[in-house]
C-alpha cells in the first residue's frame, strides 16, 4: 500500500471522498465568485465564499504555496480552524445587523444561561481582562492597551487609563460574547478536572 500524499489527502479521509468535496468547494467558490468581485461584496456572499475556502482544506485542497511534508497535516487544519473562525465572526456580523444593542445583550444573556448546562463543556467565560497589542502601524509600536469585559449580558468594556471605549454594534457584542465562551471552553479544559459522567 502507498504512502499517502498529505498535502491532498487529509488522514481518515478516502481519496474519493476528498476529490468529490473538493469539487464541491469549487461549485461553491464559482457559484460566489462574481459577487465577491463587486466593490463591497455582502456579508452573506463573504460568509460562503469563506465556507468554500474551509471546506477546500479541509478536504486536503492545497493553497497558493506547499506546505513541506513533516508539516502539511498540521498546516490544513489550521488554516480549517482560521477558515471557520472567519465564517464564526462573519456570521455573527450578519446576525447582529437586524438586532439592537438591547436585542443583542438579551440574545447573549440567554446563551450564557444555556452555557452552564453544556455538558461536554469543562467551563464557559463571561469576564476577562485581556491585554491587546495593537497593529504596527509601520513605524512605531503603541503600547499594549488593557481591555477588562464585564460579565454583564451587554460584556461592558472598560478601557485602563483611557475614555470609556467607543459604543460598540450588535455584531460586535455577539462577536465579543461568542469568542469569550471559546476562549472559556478551551480554558476550561485546561485548568479544570474533566467531570466523571457516568457510562451506560
Amino acid at each position: 500500500m502507498s504512502t499517502p500524499d498529505l498535502r491532498t489527502e487529509p488522514p481518515g479521509l478516502p481519496a474519493d471522498v476528498a476529490a468529490r468535496v473538493r469539487t464541491l468547494a469549487d461549485q461553491l467558490h464559482d457559484a460566489v465568485r462574481d459577487e465577491m468581485l463587486r466593490k463591497d461584496p455582502a456579508p452573506e456572499v463573504l460568509a460562503l465564499w469563506q465556507a468554500a475556502k474551509m471546506i477546500n482544506a479541509a478536504a486536503g485542497g492545497l493553497d497558493d504555496h506547499v506546505e513541506p511534508e513533516t508539516s502539511a497535516h498540521t498546516s490544513r487544519w489550521v488554516e480549517v480552524a482560521f477558515n471557520a473562525s472567519d465564517i464564526a465572526d462573519t456570521a455573527l456580523r450578519i446576525a447582529g445587523s437586524r438586532m439592537s444593542l438591547p436585542d443583542a445583550a438579551a440574545h447573549v444573556e440567554r446563551a450564557d444561561v444555556d452555557a452552564l448546562d453544556v455538558p461536554f463543556n469543562a467551563a464557559t467565560a463571561f469576564a476577562a481582562k485581556v491585554e491587546l497589542t495593537p497593529a504596527h502601524d509601520g513605524e512605531e509600536y503603541a503600547p499594549p492597551v488593557t481591555v477588562a469585559v464585564d460579565g454583564d449580558p451587554a460584556r461592558a468594556l472598560t478601557v485602563a487609563g483611557s475614555p470609556s471605549p467607543r459604543p460598540y454594534t450588535a455584531g460586535q457584542l455577539l462577536r465579543v460574547a461568542h469568542h469569550l465562551d471559546r476562549l472559556g471552553a478551551v480554558l476550561g479544559d485546561v485548568v479544570i478536572a474533566p467531570i466523571d459522567k457516568p457510562t451506560a
